[in-house]
């Protein structure tokens, strides 16, 4: 199945998703904006000193409202996605990730040891699709390691100079398909706080169970 299809597929049923669990509770609406302009597609794929990848730009040309991820996420609109690019390789750029690099690497954590993502503080490449009250972003990685795959998902934890990790979820399409799963078993509850309304999971999601949401995205928008 070609690329684009997937996207638009799992874009359509999270909508759905989303709207099904509004009709049995109220919520804040989503909010709307236009998908990424042919100027700030351009303007990405400058600041991330590559090609936009098929998947990801067919998501830019198609994602036209936020919504709640796990974790406390909202996807950003286009225009934010450019903004956030382009001031985080502005910082790249004059050395004011340095310090934190040298920080993290001095935890000798594991996080690199495979080799599936940039040694890194901050990459360019790097497009955050997804953003906290804290300011971490969820981004798609497309300058990834020896070991690693094309727009794997990065959790950009900027909250406490944490930096970066590999996110569980494997790709865009499972990051979002995840949710609608999730929603399918009845795994997501509504809760209200002073920062808005959002979809999250009561505790944590045990690991088996967020694996069989990931196997049945995937082999759900794959198809």
């Amino acid at each position: 199945m070609k690329k684009k299809t997937v996207v638009h597929r799992v874009l359509k049923e999270l909508a759905a998703s989303y709207e099904a669990v509004s009709a049995k509770t109220p919520l804040r609406a989503l909010e709307r904006f236009e998908p990424a302009s042919v100027e700030e597609r351009a303007e990405l794929a400058r600041i991330a000193g590559t090609r936009l990848p098929a998947m990801l730009l067919s998501y830019l040309k198609r994602i036209d409202r936020s919504f709640p991820l796990m974790g406390g996420y909202d996807l950003l609109s286009p225009s934010q996605i450019v903004s956030r690019a382009r001031d985080l390789k502005e910082m790249l750029d004059d050395g004011t990730f340095a310090p934190h690099l040298a920080k993290i690497t001095g935890w000798a954590d594991g996080r690199w040891d495979d080799d599936r993502f940039a040694h890194c503080y901050w990459n360019r490449a790097w497009i955050p699709i997804a953003e906290d009250a804290c300011g971490n972003a969820l981004c798609v990685d497309l300058d990834p390691g020896p070991e690693g795959e094309g727009e794997q998902i990065i959790a950009m934890e900027f909250q406490d100079g944490q930096g970066p990790y590999l996110h569980d979820i494997t790709d865009l399409i499972a990051l979002l398909g995840v949710h609608v799963e999730a929603i399918k078993d009845g795994g997501y509850a509504v809760e209200a706080d002073p920062y808005g309304d959002f979809l999250t999971v009561d505790g944590d999601v045990p690991s088996r169970v967020m694996d069989v949401w990931i196997r049945r995205a995937l082999a759900h928008f794959w198809r």
